[in-house]
């Protein structure tokens, strides 16, 4: 056979990331992340690869890498900021239903001296000996400990614009 195998021709893969069960992630531009299952053989990944449209395509076009915390959490380096995710969410959904993923973003309103992460796909994430992740960013290192970080942000103020009932617009004044 050939030495050389391709897979995802037309796909811009900006990482491979294997987590600590064998699964191989794989982000690209524009196309989301792509899953393949542990054991999956060689002539079988195609076929058995799923691609996640993961909605943040307003947002973050590209997802530069990946590392997976203690708590079953996925963190993903952007080029706008850090998100973080659950990792079991993939396991419970279809690729039409990623939209529907819980993330949280962390950028320069949460300390973050630059909220834009670099494109070294094999250096942008490490993890030190004391479990700290440290993010390459357009402005030095950004570090956190994912046990350490507190849920944030309270709920956004809700404007009501315009009350409509039956149908038609009430004035509330």
């Amino acid at each position: 056979g050939e030495p050389w195998k391709h897979f995802f021709p037309g796909y811009n893969i900006y990482y491979i990331y294997r987590d600590h069960e064998g699964t191989k992630w794989m982000g690209s531009l524009y196309k989301g992340l792509i899953r393949i299952p542990a054991g999956t053989a060689m002539d079988r990944i195609e076929e058995r690869a799923v691609a996640y449209d993961l909605d943040l395509g307003k947002r973050v076009p590209v997802l530069f890498g990946m590392k997976e915390d203690k708590r079953g959490n996925f963190w993903f380096a952007t080029p706008a900021g850090i998100y973080k995710t659950a990792k079991n969410q993939f396991d419970s959904i279809t690729p039409w239903d990623a939209g529907k993923i819980d993330w949280t973003g962390y950028g320069f309103a949460d300390g973050l001296e630059n909220d834009t992460c670099t494109i070294f796909p094999n250096y942008n994430i490490i993890e030190n000996a004391t479990g700290e992740f440290w993010f390459a960013t357009l402005n030095g290192i950004g570090v956190v400990h994912p046990d350490k970080v507190k849920l944030k942000r309270e709920p956004s103020p809700v404007v009501l614009e315009t009350v409509m009932v039956n149908g038609e617009p009430v004035d509330l004044l």
